[in-house]
């Protein structure tokens, strides 16, 4: 439904005609024609007096329509609020991963981590096999951050 389609029917359903809407909105009947047949558009303050005459919030008023697609997506039109891209946790997830292991790998190179080994009786961490390991996740967390901002255009 169109704003013109959404004036007319709150002014018919207000029973009001186009001229004694138009008094009410200090406009001309042709003006509210216009409005109705959307080859106009009314400004802002006589969209906050068209509100208040029909009782309706801006949000109301304004109101476009959804498309299939823009609901599939979880966003709404201009009228609507949009909300967050499926792929935005991800990708927030992802970039705090990478930035984990940057920080990782620039302590372990830097020497910030101090060298000794540390594990168990199967497998032995030692400075260099820290740093490759914080080098594998940062180049995964980069390529799956990538991978995914790719996807999502």
């Amino acid at each position: 439904m169109t704003l013109g389609d959404k004036i007319r029917q709150l002014r018919e359903e207000r029973g009001l005609s186009q001229e004694e809407l138009a008094e009410r909105l200090d406009v001309s009947r042709q003006t509210v024609s216009n409005w109705e047949n959307d080859k106009a558009t009314p400004d802002a303050i006589k969209l906050g007096v068209l509100c208040r005459t029909f009782g309706v919030s801006a949000d109301e008023l304004l109101a476009l329509p959804v498309s299939a697609e823009e609901r599939e997506s979880g966003t709404k039109g201009a009228g609507g609020k949009s909300g967050l891209s499926k792929w935005a946790v991800p990708l927030i997830a992802a970039a705090v991963f990478a930035v984990i292991a940057v920080v990782g790998l620039i302590l372990c190179a830097t020497g910030v981590i101090p060298a000794r080994d540390v594990g168990s009786s199967v497998v032995i961490f030692t400075n260099t096999t820290v740093f490759y390991l914080f080098l594998i996740i940062g180049a995964g967390c980069a390529i799956a951050a990538l991978v995914l901002f790719l996807k999502r255009k």
